[in-house]
Order: structure tokens, then sequence, then C-alpha cells
């Protein structure tokens, strides 16, 4: 993985995303890191995911993929998605 700064990120933009198709990037922000590359085997369903998915009681399971086109299980539970909104009622 090559790791650059957002200056030379920056200054290269169109030269950083053509070699991260080949070899990962690792952007260093200020407060943050950021990681650059391409996907090449997008497998987000599999039996980890659905055994995790099947453990959310019934009652409570949502599609994730109507929230977060990540399919992160997080919003695959309907009490999470109350806490959030919750959450900003509050704020």
């Amino acid at each position: 993985m090559k790791k650059i700064t957002e200056k030379l990120f920056k200054q290269s933009i169109d030269a950083y995303l053509e070699q991260a198709i080949d070899e990962p990037i690792q952007i260093e922000l200020l407060n943050n890191t950021l990681y650059l590359s391409t996907i090449r085997n997008i497998n987000i369903i599999d039996n980890e995911w659905i055994k995790e998915f099947m453990a959310i009681p019934e009652e409570f399971r949502l599609n994730p993929f109507d929230i977060s086109d990540s399919g992160d299980l997080y919003w695959a539970d309907k009490r999470n998605i109350e806490a959030v909104k919750a959450s900003i009622a509050k704020n």
C-alpha cells in the first residue's frame, strides 16, 4: 500500500486515481486517514452476513439495503433505526 499526504493527493488526483486501480493508496489527512482502492470481488452477502441477519429477531428485521448501499447489518435492525431517529429528534 502506498502512503501519501493529502497535499500530494490534491496535486495529482488523476494520477493517484489511476494508480489505485493496481495498488491501494492510503491518504493521510490532518485528523483522519482515507483508503483508496478498487473492489475486485464484491461479496457483501456471505454466510456470516446471513447468519448475523437471521440472528435479528424477525419482528425487528428489515432490509438494510433500503437504507444503506453497503448492506450494513446495523440498519437491518428496526431498534437501531428507532434509536437513531430518537437521537435526532432530541437534537
